[in-house]
């Protein structure tokens, strides 16, 4: 399964204003997925050791009410070259 690059202080910054810890934001993961996720799995993603899969991403999204350009990582390659 592929993984979403995201960037993981995004993904801080947007659960901290929505007033979520870490804890709580994977618990409603965890009830959103039906499967466990830890809070270890939500401080890796913040951290950039980890990306998260399409589910997962999905799960964010719905959770932290967000677009996905909120959580995107920012290119670091331009798609078109200027001369």
């Amino acid at each position: 399964m592929r993984s979403i690059p995201i960037d993981g202080r995004k993904l801080q910054i947007t659960r901290e204003e929505r007033e979520l810890s870490g804890p709580a934001l994977a618990e409603l993961l965890s009830a959103d997925l039906g499967r466990k996720v830890h809070a270890s799995t939500i401080y890796r993603l913040e951290g950039g050791d980890r990306q998260p899969s399409p589910k997962l991403f999905g799960a964010l999204l719905r959770i932290l009410q967000c677009d996905k350009s909120q959580l995107a990582k920012a290119s670091t390659t331009s798609k078109r070259s200027r001369s």
